[in-house]
């Protein structure tokens, strides 16, 4: 992904450098990579699992969910599955072409590998209804399906029916020896709007929580944001950025660090201005709501000045 600080937009993290794009077309048409992540404490179970699951690793899990409020970065896991479930797959079966004398008609990628939301799955399954067009529904979500990605499913709290196509579909894709993973917002006990089937169906796989990221994790992602959009970050920015991002109670979310980065370049980009400690503290003011000053610097010994009394 190619970052530039012209018209920058805040997103959740992906990519090199948790996703700081916002060029329409960017990144979005890119496959996602697990060699990208800016990992830490706060999301490598969440990483490994994605990577185990994508890449059929002997004690992978079979049905995977990932827990993590808005904000926390639970959507590249997922994605990055998904993209390197596709490229594993041999090239008749990944790019939809046959091969060779007497090969089979080619396939769609995606009757391998299925990535949706819980939003696209909703609309999908009432159109379907709604329409008669049941049979191309079943082939998409119930075909040979090697790996199912459903994103955000505390979306269906109240769908009865589509929590019900849901938990026949992860059923079957599981009784045919493929691979889900679930995203919710919150840990499976907690999905208090999904039917106690599907929670406990969602609750008997293996379950990975992503949290905040800690200091060392947002001085990475705004080192690595900054680079990947060729923005010279000083080191007194970075460290004023970095305490910034900290609240009294909690560290920032993924998105919240970004976001922060994001009101410095723009402020840089448009009025042709270096990213400096003068501007970071102005834009950290209005975005916080609280100024923010650069914490003391550990001064080198050829700073020091000796006096005599």
């Amino acid at each position: 992904t190619t970052a530039r600080p012209t018209g920058p937009r805040a997103e959740a993290y992906d990519g090199p450098a948790f996703g700081l794009s916002g060029q329409p077309g960017s990144r979005n048409d890119e496959p996602f990579s697990f060699e990208r992540f800016i990992v830490g404490p706060c999301n490598s179970l969440a990483r490994e699992a994605a990577l185990a699951m994508a890449r059929k690793r002997q004690q992978s899990p079979h049905l995977l969910y990932l827990a993590g409020l808005s904000g926390m970065g639970k959507t590249p896991p997922p994605r990055a599955a998904a993209d390197e479930a596709r490229r594993a797959l041999p090239e008749s079966r990944a790019t939809g072409y046959a091969s060779g004398p007497g090969a089979a008609p080619p396939r769609n990628p995606r009757s391998r590998v299925v990535y949706t939301t819980a939003e696209q799955f909703t609309s999908e399954f009432v159109s379907a209804m709604r329409n008669g067009r049941n049979d191309a529904w079943t082939k998409r979500y119930r075909g040979p399906v090697e790996l199912l990605v459903v994103e955000d499913i505390q979306f269906l709290a109240g769908r009865t029916k589509t929590q019900q196509e849901l938990f026949h579909t992860v059923g079957h894709v599981l009784d045919r020896g493929g691979r889900v993973l679930l995203t919710g917002d919150r840990t499976p006990r907690d999905l208090t709007g999904l039917d106690e089937r599907l929670r406990a169906q969602v609750g008997h796989g293996f379950v990975a929580e992503l949290d905040r990221p800690d200091a060392i994790v947002r001085r990475h992602i705004l080192r690595a944001k900054a680079a990947a959009g060729s923005v010279k970050l000083p080191a007194d920015c970075l460290d004023l950025l970095v305490d910034a991002t900290e609240s009294e109670i909690n560290d920032a979310s993924v998105t919240e660090v970004e976001s922060l980065l994001i009101h410095d370049v723009t402020p840089s980009s448009l009025l042709s201005r270096p990213v400096d400690l003068a501007l970071v503290q102005e834009t950290t003011a209005l975005t916080t709501g609280t100024p923010a000053e650069p914490r003391p610097r550990p001064l080198a010994v050829s700073e020091l000045v000796h006096t005599q009394a």
